[in-house]
């Protein structure tokens, strides 16, 4: 058999055969072997092989444990471990045949960008995290965490690779082999610097170190030396995470901090409740709530009588719980085993209450972060794109999970425009009570996320309810980009408020103020003040936009037009007459007819269309009920109508409406928040599936009007749903998610039985 090919040499892999293994190419080497990607001809598969190193084939001890440590990893399935298939030796050279990955080490991950964002460092440290309870779980220990060994696909999933065989080496050897097996012993633990038992405490260890690098770029100890590196993890504190980046939450600090703690049993006590302490950390929630069974054993500990150990420093995330039940309660909840520190400090709070509440107060109303007075200018760009906004990550399905890093913030809804999403957010100005209020734009193709308006508060009352903020959108040929009709309403007195044009990144001019409740030359004539405003929609070829406004001291509605000039102004005309309260208005995509909804009462209201353009006093009713329309009611070509109606307390339906035809409406079927596609073959909405959840379906257009599930969301999804105007996604906001999130799902390949 030819020997296998090594890297220094000028031969090519090519058509080099090992057994049934045809070597391509060197992908790796180090400590243990070289890794090839090869392919398997019997079962024609592409595979990582790995060939024990040259030097070490002569060593029966190592080679045994190679064959028992790689067949104890073949039993671990899981969707975050890279998979072995098979284990043995080809004239007397040992293999391990494994799942190839096609993506990089996190190590290169980490080089290329420095540090990564701490919420995308949190969702690969989760993955791996449950490769390792997987492992755990089979009573096998890794020993050898480290980015190295944690490969990154193109999707972003994450794999642990080389299980159990670390153990090969000795911690002596481990310093001293080549130093490119380990090299210096950044990732160990402190315990396995003593060259104690390794258990999987020591890999919680190691990942935390993993995710500190992820976030900083950097290591917990440092040194110039092993020698001098082992002295630190054992003796010396580590570096805390917001001394590199300050910006980091301190929950994120105090969660790496619990991972490396220098005693096993002050760290997680299994990698599950690692996995939950990650997910209180990206919902927000005190890291406490993961710890108090960690206070249990540490206060079982202290009364077993064993001597504690003495610290060199006071611990960051744990200390033992002292005799005093008083004392106890300060540590849980204010951190120190001091009371009357507590006292002290309430006292001061007390003082300085008052003078405190109205600083606080002022500085909030003054903050452009919150009240935006005056960023709404065209000289002023609130288009910056920050990888801190928020972040695409892929799902099982193929699709997104698009969250914002708005946490304490619910999505209020989201619109497309042809190929990128605006998602309107709110959440509860914590001192006021008024309601704060934040537009963000993301594009799936670029996997971009930008805020396209940013944070302004909305009074708490401002009126008979509360406008909508996020009124329509649409693609705009004349600047270029998809574009939201924005209604702003500011709490400073004198401070603008109106519709605003927003385009997506990218625009030359990205705000237009249409209609301002200040009077000025930006905008049109003014007839109403911007609070007025309830809904409205853009056309689809951006010069007209429509929108519904409260009469003066009434509670009558008409519908406004504005249509843009050649000269560049906007002219503002009434095109109905007043009439109860519309709740929507939207165009036809062919622009030649506008369609709204007047809520004649709670159970009953009118669908009513007219042409673009004219006013007509009385637009002609096309249907009526206890029904709702969408902003994705009419068909592609116009012609049709889905709408959802309500009978009573149960389900929505759906209802299918030829606009030229006579007839009644055909039923779809339950569901709610109906969306046509650009194709005009399906519709997207929202119905229950067999666990009583909210999921995005898919419903085709022709009789018998089969449907098919789209979405498998954990916790289900909520209105409204929406399709992106190229027709590759649907999205709908998931359900009670903090922080806010949507998902988007592939409409590509949209099949029906």
């Amino acid at each position: 058999m030819a020997p296998p090919y090594r890297p220094d040499t000028d031969d090519a892999p090519a058509h080099r055969m090992v057994g049934q293994y045809c070597l391509l190419e060197c992908i790796g080497q180090g400590g243990m072997g070289v890794i090839y990607r090869a392919r398997d001809v019997s079962l024609d598969r592409t595979v990582a092989l790995k060939i024990l190193r040259e030097d070490l084939q002569s060593q029966p001890d190592v080679v045994t444990r190679f064959y028992r440590e790689a067949r104890a990893a073949a039993r671990l399935n899981h969707p975050n471990i890279v998979q072995i298939y098979s284990v043995g030796h080809i004239d007397g050279l040992p293999y391990i045949a494994m799942e190839f990955i096609k993506g990089q080490p996190l190590s290169a991950l980490v080089q290329q960008s420095g540090h990564l964002p701490w919420r995308r460092a949190l969702h690969i440290a989760e993955q791996v995290a449950r490769a390792l309870a997987c492992a755990h779980d089979a009573e096998v220990i890794h020993r050898d965490i480290k980015p190295s060994n944690i490969l990154i696909d193109e999707e972003g999933r994450a794999y642990v690779t080389d299980f159990g065989i670390a153990k090969i080496l000795s911690v002596r050897e481990q310093l001293t082999v080549d130093g490119s097996r380990l090299g210096t012993p950044q990732y160990m633990s402190p315990e396995r610097c003593r060259d104690e038992e390794v258990v999987a405490a020591s890999d919680i260890y190691s990942l935390g170190v993993v995710l500190f690098q992820m976030i900083t770029g950097r290591l917990p100890h440092e040194a110039t030396s092993s020698v001098e590196l082992v002295r630190k993890i054992l003796s010396e504190p580590p570096a805390r995470l917001r001394e590199f980046v300050p910006s980091v939450p301190e929950s994120v600090e105090r969660l790496v901090a619990y991972l490396i703690e220098k005693r096993t049993a002050d760290r997680p006590d299994s990698a599950e409740r690692v996995c939950e302490a990650i997910h209180l950390v990206l919902q927000g929630r005190p890291l406490d709530e993961i710890r108090i069974p960690m206070r249990s054993a540490l206060e079982d500990f202290r009364r077993s009588g064993v001597d504690a150990p003495a610290f060199t420093a006071p611990d960051a995330t744990t200390r033992f719980l002292p005799d005093s039940a008083f004392a106890r309660f300060t540590l849980r909840w204010f951190g120190t085993t001091h009371p009357w520190h507590v006292l002290v400090a309430l006292a001061a709070v007390v003082a300085a209450g008052v003078a405190l509440g109205s600083a606080v107060d002022h500085a909030l109303r003054e903050d452009p972060r919150i009240t935006a007075a005056g960023e709404l200018r065209r000289d002023v760009s609130p288009w910056e794109q920050s990888p801190e906004v928020g972040q695409f990550e892929r799902d099982a399905a193929g699709g997104f999970r698009l969250t914002f890093d708005f946490p304490g913030f619910r999505v209020e809804r989201a619109r497309w425009g042809r190929d990128t999403l605006f998602v309107e957010m709110a959440g509860a100005e914590e001192l006021r009570y008024d309601v704060v209020r934040v537009i963000c734009s993301a594009t799936p193709s670029s996997e971009s996320v930008a805020v396209s308006v940013p944070p302004w508060t909305v009074p708490a009352r401002i009126g008979p309810g509360e406008p909508p903020a996020l009124i329509g959108t649409t693609f705009l040929p004349l600047i270029g980009a998809d574009a939201a009709l924005v209604r702003v309403d500011r709490s400073r007195p004198g401070a603008d408020s109106g519709l605003y044009l927003c385009a997506s990144q990218g625009a030359d001019e990205p705000l237009r103020l249409l209609m301002s409740s200040q009077p000025g030359p930006r905008a049109a004539a003014v007839e109403a003040p911007a609070s007025s405003v309830n809904c409205g929609a853009i056309s689809p070829d951006g010069s007209r936009a429509a929108f519904a406004v409260r009469e003066p001291g009434a509670d009558d509605w008409r519908i406004t037009e504005l249509a843009s000039q050649p000269d560049g102004a906007w002219r503002q005309r009434a095109i109905t007459s007043s009439g109860p309260a519309v709740d929507a208005v939207l165009y036809a995509p062919n622009g030649l007819a506008m369609l709204f909804v007047r809520r004649v009462s709670s159970s009953y209201s009118e669908i009513r269309m007219q042409p673009v353009g004219a006013a007509n006093p009385d637009p002609v009713r096309v249907v009526a009920g206890n029904l709702r329309l969408t902003p994705g009611a009419f068909s592609p070509n116009s012609g049709r109508l889905v709408y959802e109606t309500q009978a009573g307390f149960g389900e929505p339906r759906l209802r299918l409406l030829t606009l030229d035809g006579e007839g009644d409406p055909d039923d779809l079927g339950v569901g709610t928040s109906p969306y046509w596609h650009p194709t005009g073959a399906f519709i997207v909405a929202l119905a229950r599936d067999g666990n009583n959840q909210y999921q995005l379906f898919a419903v085709r257009a022709t009789a018998p009007y089969p449907r098919r599930q789209l979405s498998f969301a954990p916790n289900g999804l909520a209105a409204p749903a929406c399709v992106s105007g190229d027709g590759v996604w649907a999205a709908a906001p998931m359900d009670a998610a903090d922080p806010p999130s949507v998902l988007l799902v592939g409409l590509e390949h949209v099949r029906f039985q």
